[in-house]
């Protein structure tokens, strides 16, 4: 499968390499940024979601420490959460305990935590800032809004 995957990317970059050699070199400037940011973006949003995918295939023992099976819940409320909010660097790992935990790193510093079925808790680690601790948030809009505006703000 992954052989056949790269040949198709493969085929869809030369068909698209003959496409730009053809336009006018403004127009493929433009083509050029537009699909370099396509692609950062894309491949940002991938990684999570392999991490996510991997993660939900695991069983009870996983770690071969007698730890609990990824908790569906959690996994769904990642997956919901992830795509609607800022995922710069963005990785995901099952914990011992059945949770997501997650991990947000930037040159400003780190935001840290665990999503688990009815709540979630994180803590942010900012150049210059004391660390920010949130524990046992309820799994709420209100409590959600505020996690994605700290990511935001990691970002600035």
């Amino acid at each position: 499968m992954i052989a056949t995957t790269q040949y198709n990317y493969a085929e869809e970059l030369r068909m698209g390499y003959n496409a730009l050699q053809k336009a006018s070199p403004s127009l493929r400037h433009a083509m050029v940024t537009i699909i370099l940011q396509m692609s950062d973006a894309e491949s940002d949003k991938m990684q999570w979601e392999t991490d996510l995918d991997e993660i939900s295939s695991y069983e009870d023992d996983w770690d071969m420490e007698g730890s609990a099976k990824p908790n569906t819940t959690a996994i769904s409320n990642a997956r919901d959460f992830f795509e609607s909010a800022s995922h710069e660097n963005l990785r995901l790992y099952a914990t011992g305990l059945g949770a997501i935990m997650f991990v947000i790193k930037n040159a400003n510093g780190e935001i840290r935590g665990e999503i688990g079925d009815n709540n979630f808790s994180y803590y942010i680690e900012k150049e210059g800032a004391e660390t920010e601790f949130h524990n046992s948030e309820v799994w709420n809009k209100e409590n959600l809004s505020l996690l994605k505006k700290k990511i935001k703000n990691l970002a600035a």
